[in-house]
């Protein structure tokens, strides 16, 4: 009986043993032939390709990111102006309370005033904005020796030189004057 338990567990170690050996090898032959056409297919891609498949899939990436944050950012403001609703007491009188009138909910025509203003308002800080950068760059280059002059657009119409007198005197021109 004793040898019949040892010849059963010798059996089902070999059976364990040889199931174990053959899934090592068939997944280093899966592997192998893996990484082989993995190498061969890197090779064969144009590099270029490779670059911006990934800098199409992080810019997409980004997009996603930035429209779930603006889009939660809308619901939680949504949800700031709902809930904000001044606590009156009836224990102080109206006259010392600090909230004494209730928010209300703007108006769709309030709300769409309040973008126009605010792009209004947008676009003339952007028209400053160009035109100091625009008197910055005119003076930087005049610094450097140059005078430019732009367009309506910002764009240089014309460069020139600036001429900068000579510091030295000529002393010809002061015995020619005598």
């Amino acid at each position: 009986m004793k040898n019949t338990h040892k010849l059963l567990n010798f059996l089902i170690f070999i059976l364990v043993a040889g199931y174990a050996v053959f899934l090592f090898f068939y997944k280093n032959q899966n592997a192998s032939k893996k990484n082989t056409t993995q190498i061969a297919d890197f090779s064969s891609t144009d590099v270029d390709k490779v670059v911006n498949k990934y800098l199409k899939q992080t810019t997409d990436q980004m997009v996603k990111e930035q429209m779930a944050t603006s889009q939660a950012l809308k619901k939680a403001a949504a949800e700031s102006i709902k809930s904000t609703k001044p606590l009156i007491t009836t224990q102080i009188p109206l006259e010392q309370q600090i909230h004494k009138a209730s928010e209300t909910e703007a108006t769709p025509r309030q709300e769409m005033s309040f973008k126009v203003n605010q792009e209004i308002q947008n676009k003339k800080l952007e028209e400053v904005d160009r035109q100091e950068y625009a008197r910055q760059f005119i003076e930087n280059a005049r610094k450097g020796g140059y005078h430019i002059e732009l367009n309506e657009d910002l764009e240089v119409k014309s460069v020139t030189p600036i001429r900068k007198p000579s510091q030295e005197i000529d002393t010809g021109e002061i015995f020619q004057s005598n």
